[in-house]
C-alpha cells in the first residue's frame, strides 16, 4: 500500500512525497515515469522508517502545473486501480 502527501523541501520547493515498501515503490516509479507528460524528478529520501516504508519525492516541472489532488487521484489512485486488476 502506498501513501502520499504534499510536502515542502528545505529549499521551499513543493513536492509530492510517497511512502511505501521498497518493492512497491520501484514498480510505482516505473508507472509514474511511463505516465508523465512533463519532466519529473524522483528521489529516494532517507532510509526505511519504523513501519518498514521508504520515502520518495516527486519534483520537477510537473509540480508547477499539478495540484495535490492531481497527484493523489490521477497518479496514486490510478496506480492502485491498475495494481488490483
Amino acid at each position: 500500500m502506498l501513501e502520499g502527501r504534499l510536502e515542502t523541501l528545505h529549499c521551499g520547493t513543493n513536492c509530492f512525497a510517497v511512502y511505501g515498501k521498497e518493492e512497491i515503490l520501484a514498480d510505482f516509479v516505473e508507472f509514474v515515469q511511463r505516465k508523465a507528460l512533463q519532466p519529473i524528478d524522483i528521489r529516494i529520501i532517507g532510509g526505511v522508517d519504523s513501519l518498514g516504508r521508504t520515502k520518495i519525492i516527486i519534483t520537477g516541472s510537473m509540480n508547477d502545473n499539478a495540484s495535490f489532488d492531481t497527484y493523489h487521484l490521477d497518479i496514486l489512485h490510478n496506480y492502485t486501480l491498475i495494481d488490483k486488476i
